[in-house]
């Protein structure tokens, strides 16, 4: 066996040798040649560009993009029309009219590995011109219980105003710089005040915006100051003179009222916790404070210092024929606030059934007797119109709504006079007119409201 395994490999391996002669022998196959060409690439295309729309006007406006990386220009056109070519990254439109307006632009370039980017649109929408206008007046007038000698009003009309600032001034050599200055930078603490979003709208749609100024000197020049700006950015200044006119005597009714008083009330008035809300009751504890009385014409004067809000809301007063002082009820201080509120002079009173509560009406709710220099009051009493009746106990500042008939308290903490009131007068007198530089501008108006209205439950302001 071992003979014939080694035979076998020797066979096997002689067959190899011939095997390998013989190849040996063949003709020699081909070597590699040259590597084929390779096929051409297709050009890249250029990105599109990113269309931004600036400096719109009425009547013209500018495209701009970002520059497309490897290209040499851009193309546009405008509705469609002719194809223009710039080397910019913008393109301005002028002297156009009110419309739309498409703008295309696309990247292009001559670089044969490069095509053409694809057409990037934007459109633009022109309005017609706003006209921009503005005009100003300054007058007087009777309005209330504020004449032609204390009080300054001015009507203003424009179109296309964006926004108004202004004041009242008694000093009139201001150069306009330090106008402007002085209202682009006043706030209303600083006695600069702004048109807001609704007389801005009732401006610009038409409407007259009317205000004034109260609380003014006699004889005195005043001037009205408005920084006005438009829509397309413009400012304007306009400066209006107004001088009031002379302030008649006072009545020798109205002159023996004139003066600083000393208040002592019998009782005083607060309130106490009333379901969700709080309901006015006496407090059987007097109080004593001082009051300025001063004219306000031949039939009127000003309190300040009778509320607990403080003398910059005084109350109204008429002086009968025969010298007596009647507060008037229903007094509305300024506007009504955003939720409908209004800030009114308003009597507290108790119900014929022992309850308590604030009445609207037009009345007298305390009238003062003048014996020497003491005046007494007279609360008023009334009938309501489901068979009760009331008596007037206080007099205080509210906040009442007139669409739901809620009424609001400012203060809870503070005790108001009530009861029986002694005003005695001090020997010091006060200036008749005081005028404020410029003035806060609060109008004052006596609302008419019949029948009586009764609210048993405040809530706190």
């Amino acid at each position: 066996m071992k003979t014939l395994n080694r035979f076998f490999y020797a066979a096997m391996t002689a067959f190899a040798s011939v095997a390998l002669l013989a190849s040996c022998e063949k003709d020699p196959e081909p070597g590699p040649g040259p590597k084929p060409e390779p096929e051409p690439s297709e050009p890249t295309q250029l990105a599109t560009p990113s269309l931004s729309v600036e400096d719109q006007t009425n009547t013209s406006f500018t495209v701009t993009w970002k520059a497309v990386a490897n290209a040499d220009s851009y193309t546009y056109t405008l509705n469609g029309g002719a194809e223009e070519t710039t080397s910019a990254t913008s393109v301005e439109f002028t002297s156009l009219t009110a419309g739309d307006y498409t703008v295309k632009v696309k990247a292009t370039t001559e670089d044969e590995n490069y095509t053409d980017s694809e057409w990037a649109s934007t459109k633009v929408t022109l309005e017609e011109p706003v006209e921009e206008t503005f005009t100003l007046s300054a007058y007087l007038q009777e309005y209330g219980q504020y004449t032609k000698y204390n009080s300054a009003w001015f009507d203003a009309t424009g179109s296309g105003v964006s926004a108004v600032k202004y004041t009242l001034m008694d000093d009139n050599t201001y150069s306009d710089e330090d106008i402007i200055t002085l209202l682009q930078q006043g706030t209303q603490n600083e006695s600069v005040y702004s048109f807001g979003t609704d007389e801005l709208s009732a401006l610009n749609a038409g409407e007259t915006i009317s205000s004034g100024f109260i609380k003014l000197d006699a004889e005195t020049t005043y001037e009205f100051d408005f920084y006005v700006t438009f829509v397309s950015g413009k400012s304007e200044l306009y400066r209006e003179k107004v001088t009031t006119e002379a302030a008649p005597a006072p009545g020798e009714n109205v002159e023996q009222w004139i003066g600083t008083w000393t208040v002592n009330s019998s009782d005083t008035y607060g309130w106490v916790s009333a379901g969700q809300g709080v309901s006015p009751t006496l407090l059987g504890a007097p109080k004593s404070g001082t009051i300025t009385i001063s004219a306000y014409g031949s039939n009127q004067v000003t309190i300040e210092g009778w509320s607990i809000l403080g003398a910059e809301y005084p109350a109204v007063a008429d002086v009968s024929e025969d010298g007596k002082l009647q507060f008037i009820n229903n007094l509305a201080i300024g506007e009504a606030d955003a939720d409908g509120y209004q800030m009114m002079w308003m009597a507290a009173a108790e119900l014929s059934d022992g309850a308590y509560t604030i009445i609207q009406g037009q009345f007298a709710p305390f009238t003062f007797t003048l014996s020497g220099n003491t005046a007494t009051s007279e609360a008023y009493q009334g009938d309501l119109q489901d068979g009760g009746s009331f008596t007037c106990i206080g007099y205080e500042i509210y906040a009442a709504n007139l669409n739901t008939g809620r009424v609001s308290i400012y203060d809870t903490t503070t005790p108001a006079y009530a009861g029986n009131i002694t005003l005695t007068k001090q020997t010091t007198r006060p200036t008749l007119y005081t005028a404020q530089n410029p003035t806060e501008s609060v109008r004052f108006a006596p609302l008419g409201l019949s029948p009586y209205w009764t609210t048993a439950a405040l809530s706190a302001r």
